[in-house]
């Protein structure tokens, strides 16, 4: 079996103007179904980044294929005559995720590999719908699952540190105000479009996770909008970290046959998608309810 991750799409430089005009983010979402196409390459070094085999889905809105990593590499082989291995180096070595991306969703779900993980993926699929649609900046979060989430922060007995980057809710002003509080309009006002909150706390004392803003903390990051990091130690005393971005993802299996599979792998990942959403259906940002168990 493979391993299937999901990302969350949020706006960045639009976030306001959708605030205030819900229909703004249908309009935006469509200039990335029209714009996200084969033709679009972001190269840095000696690497070139693109999409290819794309299938796009008007009626449901969605789009599938992979994203390919094209690089100078060696190529390994056996040859059978000299019964020895024989290298060549080649300038188009390919490494290559399959990925469905849901619009309607605001949801991308895909299966990394050893030599393209998911930071990477999910860095050049930045990197290239932003080039797909120049006047958008974007910010993509892997989702998270807040169960484990909260069950490795409770394996601290003392938190000392929580850093968290988070930018503000997609199209959900509601969220952004349970977020900031009575600040949100104030904080608006900066035209601010990430944000980073770090909180400590004395040695002896430690912060206090179950309190309401904790908890908010939690339930905004569970929601896909942004990420966190928790310092503190276990009961043995040793100093132990705790990153949501590596310690408590959102995952689902995926047999190895589907995972490229360009017809079977947009099913398996609607239904991940499905699925991951009714996880974390009842997290609240302004209650600071997460949805977890206890």
């Amino acid at each position: 079996m493979s391993t299937m991750y999901f990302a969350k799409l949020n706006f960045n430089s639009e976030i306001y103007k959708v605030y205030d005009d819900a229909s703004l983010k249908g309009k935006l979402l469509n200039q990335i179904y029209q714009g996200l196409t084969e033709k679009i390459m972001h190269v840095e070094n000696n690497e070139k980044y693109k999409f290819i085999t794309l299938t796009k889905n008007p009626d449901d809105f969605w789009i599938s294929g992979r994203l390919v990593l094209i690089t100078p590499g060696i190529n390994t082989s056996y040859d059978e005559t000299s019964d020895d291995i024989v290298e060549e180096l080649i300038d188009n070595k390919a490494a290559y995720v399959a990925f469905l991306f849901d619009l309607n969703k605001e949801e991308i779900a895909f299966v990394p590999k050893k030599d393209f993980g998911h930071n990477m993926f999910i860095r050049e699929f930045k990197a290239l719908l932003e080039l797909a649609v120049p006047d958008m900046e974007v910010e993509i979060y892997l989702e998270k699952n807040v169960n484990m989430l909260l069950q490795r922060m409770k394996q601290l007995a003392l938190i000392q540190q929580v850093q968290v980057h988070i930018v503000p809710p997609n199209g959900d002003k509601d969220d952004f105000d349970a977020l900031f509080s009575t600040g949100s309009d104030e904080i608006r006002e900066t035209w601010a479009t990430k944000f980073g909150i770090s909180l400590v706390a004395a040695a002896k004392t430690g912060i206090n996770a179950s309190s309401k803003y904790i908890r908010k903390l939690v339930a905004a990051v569970s929601k896909g909008y942004g990420k966190m990091e928790v310092i503190g130690k276990d009961v043995a005393g040793t100093r132990t970290k705790v990153t949501s971005d590596e310690d408590a993802l959102y995952t689902k299996a995926i047999p190895d046959k589907d995972k490229d599979n360009l017809v079977e792998f947009p099913r398996y990942a609607r239904a991940g998608i499905v699925e991951m959403l009714e996880s974390k259906s009842t997290v609240e940002i302004a209650t600071g309810n997460t949805g977890g168990k206890s």
